[in-house]
């Protein structure tokens, strides 16, 4: 028989907070799956998913053309959470030290340089890449999720902007966009 006494609200609140970390592990892990479903794994992917425009520069010390090319650049929006993945590569002749990319949805995301081989919001603010500063012809890929990509509007295009630090220590910024399709 259940106790009714002034304790008996207790068990309802532990409920309730298991049930906001079970909700959360859900999305992340919709998230990590979304990651790796929509992935691409060939040349012969949609192009709409990767909707970039060509990159522009500004900054001293920027190569003739820009310093890095956007190779791929997805930005899935789902029901209130969102996917952003986005592959760089190093297309000027000097060595990237540190990369620092903003994605203005309507809620900002940032993902940087750091700790692990690949960009991600943990690593922000950037620090120098793990293993070396990114070569020339080198890719690094970066990834986010959650609600901050997932306020993006299918079919809306964002502006990206990508803040480069070379192992000269010059500097460069790149301009690019990225246009949200749907997750499903």
């Amino acid at each position: 028989m259940l106790n009714s006494g002034s304790k008996g609200n207790r068990p309802t609140a532990k409920i309730s907070g298991q049930l906001i970390v079970a909700v959360v592990l859900v999305v992340v892990i919709i998230g990590v799956a979304a990651f790796f479903v929509l992935s691409p794994t060939s040349s012969n992917s949609s192009s709409s998913s990767r909707s970039t425009t060509p990159p522009s520069t500004t900054g001293t010390g920027a190569s003739t053309g820009a310093p890095v090319t956007v190779v791929s650049d997805l930005l899935a929006v789902g029901a209130g959470a969102g996917i952003w993945q986005i592959q760089l590569q190093n297309s000027g002749t000097k060595p990237i030290n540190t990369i620092e990319i903003e994605l203005s949805a309507p809620s900002q995301t940032v993902v940087c340089t750091g700790q692990t081989m690949n960009m991600t919001f943990k690593n922000c603010p950037a620090t120098p890449i793990q293993g070396g500063p990114l070569a020339p012809g080198a890719t690094i890929p970066g990834f986010a999720s959650g609600t901050a990509p997932g306020s993006a509007k299918v079919g809306s295009t964002y502006p990206l902007k990508i803040n480069l630090v070379f192992a000269d220590g010059t500097r460069a910024i790149v301009n690019a966009t990225v246009t949200a399709t749907s997750a499903g």
